[in-house]
């Protein structure tokens, strides 16, 4: 189970070579949009977190905060 997500995760991999074309070879992967979507995610939470962790930390104070006056 473990090597299928990560092959998910990784993606198909293929290599480019375009004799006339300007593009460099090298490896490409093609993704399943759902290993796109964990990708976005997760480069999000890794450059984000220090703001994110504070929203959530101030909204669950709030939500206790509120708990309480009811």
């Amino acid at each position: 189970m473990l090597k299928f997500i990560k092959r998910w995760y990784q993606g198909e991999e293929y290599n480019i070579f375009t004799p006339n074309l300007p593009i460099f070879p090298g490896i490409r992967y093609r993704r399943h949009w759902s290993s796109r979507l964990a990708h976005v995610v997760i480069e999000f939470y890794l450059n984000e977190w220090k703001w994110l962790w504070g929203i959530l930390f101030s909204i669950a104070g709030l939500a206790i905060a509120i708990a309480k006056l009811l």
